[in-house]
């Protein structure tokens, strides 16, 4: 990817999707489709396996129905591996018995309260190495924390917050991060030697201050009980 971009004639380079129109309602224009400019398909995605690019190319045929288009095949080459797990927690009622178990243990060892807010964050930051996406995540980790949590009286918003901050610290040091390549192509034009590490290596201080500063605030928002959003309080009871 890093070797495309960087061997680019083109001045500008507009990577989209017209598929993707979610401003449609309020009148946006689809301007990929009104410019003058080369185009190249990326038609295979290494993020989901085959049935799933099979069930959006069904999707996508729909679209006939408003204004015809031609549509490029999608090939889907990568594991399925969350998908499949997302599956069995669903069909098994795994996730919900892990939670109920899982509270239960943290109720008998007293690992409640801002302590386990805290580990869960410092766990969380730790996957993100592991799983880049953070909708994969949050799909893997919802059904058994949410409840979990529950639990012990913590609202899904709390949860949620928690699970944001820290999917978002440790995202600028991660080699899975879908952006950095990008990244990587961007600083290369100010310093032609600049790599992952380095990338890596310079953000890591700013990593480190965000996940501590983050996990201050949460801890002061939960000590001061203030609403995490209209009608939406730290604690369920």
């Amino acid at each position: 990817m890093l070797n495309v971009f960087l061997n680019q004639k083109a001045t500008k380079v507009i990577v989209g999707d017209t598929h993707q129109q979610i401003y449609g309602w309020r009148y946006a224009v689809n301007s990929l489709e009104k410019a003058v400019y080369k185009t190249f398909n990326l038609s295979t995605s290494f993020r989901f396996s085959q049935d799933i690019a099979d069930l959006a190319m069904d999707i996508l045929s729909n679209k006939d129905d408003f204004a015809p288009q031609k549509l490029i095949k999608i090939k889907g080459k990568g594991a399925a591996t969350v998908s499949d797990t997302k599956a069995i927690l669903a069909r098994t009622n795994l996730g919900l018995l892990l939670a109920v178990e899982g509270a239960d243990v943290l109720k008998s060892t007293g690992f409640v309260g801002i302590p386990l807010v805290v580990a869960f964050i410092l766990v969380v930051s730790l996957i993100n190495f592991l799983i880049g996406s953070s909708s994969a995540k949050w799909a893997l980790l919802a059904p058994i924390f949410v409840p979990m949590f529950m639990q012990v009286n913590f609202s899904p918003a709390y949860t949620q917050a928690a699970f944001r901050i820290a999917d978002s610290v440790t995202n600028s040091i991660s080699p899975l991060e879908p952006f950095m390549p990008f990244i990587i192509v961007l600083a290369q034009r100010y310093d032609k030697r600049v790599g992952l590490g380095t990338i890596i290596s310079t953000m890591i201080p700013h990593a480190f201050f965000f996940l501590i500063s983050w996990i201050i605030l949460l801890v002061i928002w939960a000590l001061l009980n203030l609403p995490l959003g209209p009608g939406t309080m730290i604690n369920l009871l």
